[in-house]
């Protein structure tokens, strides 16, 4: 039997319809075609591309989302979706090493302007191969040395020939620390009579070390401090003297370098009465005082060669006490003048 009430369903019937029934049976005029729709623009390209939009509504624009999409120029806006020019590609460039002198803390790209100062000049001993702008610090002192391997003074760190090879008088001062430990603030310095200081050394660890010395002919002290373990402290200096000086903590030793015995060791004290003028390396001690005082003129008749002092005692004989008696019988008189007058005018 038909239902005409089934039959009969009113609804909308167009299937282009926001609303439309597939079940609807008579189409009751109710078919909306708008509210399914989403209006805005569907164009990707543009600033606002609405992706859910079914309906361009002709809303698209395209200058919101414009920019420079460079990312090496200084302008670059990474929000930028569509190209527009890039004007600047200097503002942001520099220096970006904050270790140069021209460091630019604003800048983002490095444009390989960076100075470093130091010395430029190959061969200097502070040469920075890093460095791009000389500052003048170049210094040409502190590697320089003797380069020849076979001097006694060879330094093989050094980089520059200083012309102090030494080949004949080399001298060695080997130092020894039995216990092995170093010589825990011993040390030793070399000076020449003078007392100028010529160099020092000591052993920091370990259970020796040896430092050479190119000494020039002459009379040379080694003075050799205790520090806190004295009896582990030993020392030999061997050289151009022709032998072996050896100590130990405590100790102050003159030795000789080149021909000859060029140490002195005597009196200097000018009013001693073995006062020696050759002295290098004074010794009170050896100075006598007594017994050496005396007339020290030659001209006096009680001269003392051997005097180093004047004691006041010179006596001088006059050959003639009484020089105006020119006749000689004792007394000055008339005769004497007629000597006188007698001799007046004759050329001797």
């Amino acid at each position: 039997s038909c239902d005409f009430i089934t039959c009969n369903v009113p609804g909308c019937t167009n299937p282009f319809a926001c609303n439309y029934d597939p079940e609807a049976v008579i189409n009751d005029g109710s078919c909306d075609f708008l509210s399914c729709l989403s209006f805005g623009c569907t164009n990707p390209a543009a600033c606002n591309y609405d992706p859910n939009a079914t309906y361009n509504d002709g809303s698209c624009e395209y200058a919101t989302c414009a920019g420079c999409t460079n990312p090496l120029a200084c302008d670059f806006d990474p929000d930028a979706t569509i190209a527009a020019g890039c004007m600047d590609y200097s503002s942001c460039y520099g220096c970006t090493d904050a270790e140069a002198s021209n460091f630019d803390a604003s800048a983002t790209f490095d444009d390989g302007s960076c100075q470093f100062p130091g010395c430029t000049v190959v061969g200097a001993c502070n040469y920075d191969e890093t460095a791009t702008d000389d500052d003048g610090s170049c210094e040409f002192e502190s590697c320089g040395g003797c380069t020849d391997s076979t001097a006694c003074n060879y330094d093989a760190d050094a980089l520059i020939e200083d012309g102090s090879c030494c080949f004949d008088n080399c001298v060695s001062v080997n130092m020894t620390d039995s216990f092995g430990d170093g010589w825990n603030g011993a040390a030793y310095t070399l000076t020449d009579v003078n007392g100028t200081e010529l160099g020092s050394g000591t052993i920091d660890a370990g259970n020796a070390a040896t430092d050479t010395y190119c000494l020039a002919d002459g009379c040379y002290i080694i003075t050799v401090s205790e520090g806190t373990f004295p009896g582990e402290v030993g020392w030999n200096i061997v050289g151009a003297f022709g032998g072996v000086v050896a100590g130990g903590a405590g100790e102050s030793v003159t030795f000789n370098v080149g021909s000859g015995d060029q140490c002195v060791v005597d009196c200097d004290i000018a009013c001693a009465c073995n006062y020696n003028p050759a002295t290098n390396i004074s010794d009170v001690s050896l100075c006598v005082f007594d017994g050496c005082a005396g007339c020290t003129y030659p001209d006096a008749s009680n001269y003392d060669e051997t005097a180093v002092s004047d004691d006041g005692s010179c006596s001088f004989d006059i050959a003639n006490p009484c020089p105006a008696d020119l006749n000689g019988d004792g007394s000055v008189s008339t005769a004497d003048l007629l000597e006188f007058l007698t001799a007046f005018g004759q050329i001797c």
